[in-house]
């Protein structure tokens, strides 16, 4: 199973982020996740960021 993400409806309930650290390392937690929801408050958009590599706590993206 993977994760998809269409930004073009992306509301920033951050589902993406739980769903994506549950799948690779059975965990549920934002901060281990390798997709991270941005908020840009001035825009009212949300911005989803694929981590390549393994930084700030989180895991790198695999591309499921």
């Amino acid at each position: 199973m993977a994760v998809v993400v269409d930004t073009e409806k992306c509301t920033g309930c951050r589902a993406c982020e739980i769903a994506c650290s549950f799948l690779q390392i059975r965990k549920f937690s934002r901060s281990l996740s390798s997709i991270e929801a941005i908020r840009h408050e001035r825009e009212g958009k949300f911005e989803i960021v694929l981590h390549e590599k393994d930084e700030d706590g989180h895991i790198a993206c695999d591309r499921c």
